[in-house]
């Protein structure tokens, strides 16, 4: 079977001689171990998990040095499935519905039909609900046989953990990971009652954590928050007989009664030099061994910092990372730099994803200039703020960062202020235009829905998209969602949010209702308490979007210097005119907008030049190129939109207007 959904290249025989190898114990028998990490459906395919990566390497570290072993289950059941049907569960799903993953192990997990009252896969991936986004063909009866695979891919991996001999069964549960994992985890404590079965991940912070181990009785404890510091010290408990019921961050069998214990998280780490290189040696062994690989190259995850430095400022009000603590931490300079080297030397791949939540400021100085320096094949992505300098972005692209994701959000500057994101509408266009000359691709996403925003906010977005489709159009767009720990989430009657109550989809997922229910989910659903239609007056901004990514081009709008001045070539479907010449004052003008510029600096600018300009002359011109989509204004302040772009000489056949 094969589902067309997305490329990949193929692995290169150089990189995968380099990739370590299983060795198994004499006879070809597993060698037992003391510990089993494993990571389920549906986790990310292509990429170990750094979670798991660095439990391995810090028990190396811990009191007792127990022999550990990680088993990426996800890639056996890719097989199983369709390696590309697979990622679109994981991934491009979640717009569609974020639970479609879930689903398929709820029999599993729970022994209840998996859709006892609704109809079938009908009503969970249904194209006429999907905007934008294509289900697979044929993607009923794939999930149909999908689910037929649940049963005996469970068996075969109850079969192989149990092989193994462990005393501690860990599972990371991160986003649709989380029933795959209970339904195994409920297996093997059926099989062996004496497994100490222990979970962790975002899935499990806090109440969700709490609530696990009340209901799901085969769970012997559960991790909140970090677990580098706690789990060496849960594990070393365990295999000496000890209790766990005292550890930080922690719910074990204590905390079943309604009156336990207040919710703790596991102690954080401090002083992130002190963390151990993750190890990814058993996901290397499993891809080298997997199917899977004939389609895509293996990235790596790597991480520099935790926590969030802006968030410590002002927390972005639907965010609902770091739900046990906004701290930003980061490594040195000279630690990062030395750990991505060991990390590409030990697995050398193509591409890494910094997994940090924004990109610490201080590598300006020190870590991306040394990286740029090394000068290696590699392609890594970084989350970043908005209002990074042209400076920043070409440091990013000579250190081989050339995807990022920017917190864009929105085209609105009142919006963006209402989430807290701390820039405006004007440095969010600004970095797509930089981003698109220097080569960096920007990865980001538009949310309305915020109980601040106005109709005429969107209608604003709607007339002034058409003029950015030389530019990078959103990844993802929708309605505003209520995470747990967000500020949206915690000061919901603040933002006039009502009703609020767990997303629907997890009352077709779990057995339980009432608090339970609630204490369990990480998505919310909600009513305005004005009762808005947002859904009416995004629309136009969501049309415009879709027009967007349709005639998106990305030379559509450039220029290039030549000796009678700049030419401007302007393909865009909005432009009424091709091609236009700048020169002299022009020129000086709309050049000094490539940054965002006041009118009153403009004016000097033009005044320091001999140009003898006035305020009215400059404003004239100046809204002129607004009005011709050359040019974005906000009050006093304007930035242009053309690119710099290497042209070739046919494309300057069309008839040339002056201005």
């Amino acid at each position: 079977m094969s589902i067309n959904i997305g490329g990949g290249a193929l692995s290169s025989t150089d990189r995968a001689s380099k990739i370590p190898r299983e060795n198994p114990g004499e006879g070809g028998q597993p060698v037992p171990v003391d510990v089993v990490l494993i990571s389920m459906p549906f986790g990310v395919l292509e990429e170990p998990a750094i979670a798991l990566g660095l439990l391995k390497a810090s028990l190396d570290q811990g009191p007792s040095s127990p022999t550990c072993k990680v088993l990426y289950l996800t890639l056996r059941f890719a097989q199983r499935i369709d390696p590309d049907f697979y990622r679109w569960i994981a991934t491009e799903s979640r717009p569609i519905n974020k639970f479609i993953g879930e689903r398929l192990f709820r029999s599993a997990a729970f022994g209840r039909d998996p859709w006892p009252d609704d109809g079938g896969w009908e009503t969970w991936v249904d194209p006429s609900k999907a905007r934008h986004v294509e289900p697979p063909e044929d993607v009923h009866g794939h999930l149909d046989r999908a689910r037929a695979e649940v049963g005996p891919f469970l068996d075969e991996c109850a079969e192989e953990v149990l092989a193994l001999r462990p005393k501690v069964v860990g599972f990371t549960s991160v986003f649709q990971q989380q029933l795959a994992s209970l339904a195994l985890a409920r297996r093997l404590k059926e099989a062996d009652s004496s497994l100490f079965v222990v979970f962790g991940g975002a899935n499990c912070e806090g109440p969700m954590g709490r609530e696990m181990v009340r209901q799901f009785h085969f769970l012997d404890a559960v991790v909140s928050g970090e677990g580098e510091v706690v789990f060496p010290q849960l594990v070393d408990r365990v295999l000496r007989g000890g209790s766990v019921d005292d550890l930080q961050g922690v719910s074990s069998a204590v905390d079943r009664d309604e009156a336990a214990r207040e919710i703790t998280h596991g102690p954080k780490v401090t002083h992130m030099d002190d963390l151990p290189v993750p190890d990814y040696t058993d996901f290397f062994e499993a891809w080298g061994r997997s199917r899977v690989r004939e389609s895509r190259e293996p990235q790596l995850p790597f991480e520099t910092s935790r926590g969030c430095w802006w968030g410590e400022k002002e927390h972005c009000t639907f965010c609902g990372l770091n739900g046990s603590g906004m701290a930003f931490r980061s490594k040195s300079d000279r630690r990062a730099l030395a750990e991505l080297e060991t990390l590409l030397d030990t697995y050398p791949v193509p591409r890494v994803q910094v997994v940090d939540n924004i990109l610490d400021m201080r590598y300006f100085k020190g870590f991306i200039p040394s990286l740029a320096e090394k000068d290696w094949d590699i392609e890594l992505f970084y989350e970043v703020k908005a209002n990074l300098s042209k400076q920043h972005l070409k440091q990013l692209k000579a250190a081989g960062i050339t995807s990022i994701q920017p917190g864009i959000e929105s085209l609105s500057s009142p919006i963006l202020e209402a989430m807290g994101k701390g820039v405006t509408m004007l440095q969010n266009i600004r970095l797509l235009k930089w981003c698109q000359e220097i080569g960096i691709f920007p990865v980001w996403n538009m949310i309305w829905g915020f109980p601040e925003e106005t109709p005429e906010q969107y209608r604003q977005m709607a007339e002034l998209i058409p003029w950015l489709t030389h530019l990078a159009p959103p990844f993802a767009e929708g309605r505003l969602r209520i995470d747990r720990f967000s500020p949206n989430y915690e000061r919901s009657d603040d933002y006039g949010f009502v009703n609020l109550r767990p997303d629907a989809g997890y009352g077709r997922l779990y057995p339980v209702d009432g608090q339970a229910l609630s204490n369990l989910a990480y998505y919310f659903d909600f009513e305005y308490g004005d009762g808005r239609d947002v859904a009416s007056y995004a629309e136009p901004t969501y049309r415009a979007i879709l027009e967007w990514r349709r005639v998106h081009s990305p030379g559509a709008l450039s220029y290039l210097e030549k000796d009678m001045g700049w030419l401007l070539l302007d393909r865009r479907p909005a432009a009424e005119t091709s091609m236009r010449i700048l020169q002299g004052a022009d020129r000086l003008l709309y050049e000094a907008c490539d940054d965002i510029k006041g009118l009153r600096r403009l004016v000097r600018l033009l005044e320091n030049a001999g140009f003898d300009w006035g305020s009215k002359q400059v404003e004239t011109k100046l809204r002129s190129w607004v009005e011709a989509g050359l040019m974005v204004q906000e009050g006093d302040n304007y930035l242009s939109l053309a690119v710099r772009e290497q042209w070739e000489e046919d494309d300057l056949d069309d008839d040339v207007d002056v201005i």
